[in-house]
């Protein structure tokens, strides 16, 4: 699919995102109960050290408490590590799931930086890509490789010719960007 830049989210739709996918499944249950800007801030758990629920801040900044039989961690990178850490207790001292000393660390981030130029006049390049390359002077002792990463960006405007990607990639769709 060619619809531009997906730094905003996804306009058209064709990523996976909670918002569209789990959500309206889990609200149509009649069991969900959402919380918007409510942080979580511990897990806590049982003397056998079965997960009991959470301890969060409401949007008035409240500390509140949630009862669960399960609790599903899916803060990504940051926050995921972020919340095992604050759940250390008396049993488990370096944080939940953190046996081996390794959440939280290892952890590589991968900045980038976009120069984009708009233009009034069509390009008819055909399909639009942008390589950036992020090379790094440093390496690893035990890597021989140095470090770094390719990014690939597609263009930023509507494609008047949507078709175009199609021509490109035998089977594949295009949506023009938004």
């Amino acid at each position: 699919m060619q619809s531009g830049f997906c730094f905003q989210g996804c306009k058209s739709g064709a990523k996976w995102s909670t918002l569209y996918t789990e959500l309206p499944k889990a609200e149509k249950t009649g069991n969900m109960d959402l919380r918007p800007e409510s942080h979580v801030s511990r897990i806590e758990h049982n003397t056998v050290g079965k997960v009991t629920g959470v301890v969060y801040f409401d949007k008035d900044g409240k500390e509140q408490r949630q009862k669960a039989r399960i609790v599903c961690v899916a803060g990504n990178s940051i926050e995921t590590p972020r919340l095992l850490l604050l759940s250390a207790s008396s049993m488990f001292k370096d944080g939940l799931a953190n046996s081996s000393g390794q959440v939280g660390r290892n952890y590589m981030r991968h900045n980038q930086s976009v120069l984009m130029a708009l233009s009034r006049e069509p390009n008819d390049t055909g399909v639009q890509k942008t390589l950036a390359f992020s090379d790094y002077d440093f390496g690893a002792d035990d890597w021989k490789f140095q470090l770094g990463l390719v990014n690939v960006t597609a263009n930023s405007h509507p494609d008047p010719n949507p078709h175009r990607a199609q021509q490109a990639w035998p089977g594949g769709t295009a949506t023009p960007a938004v």
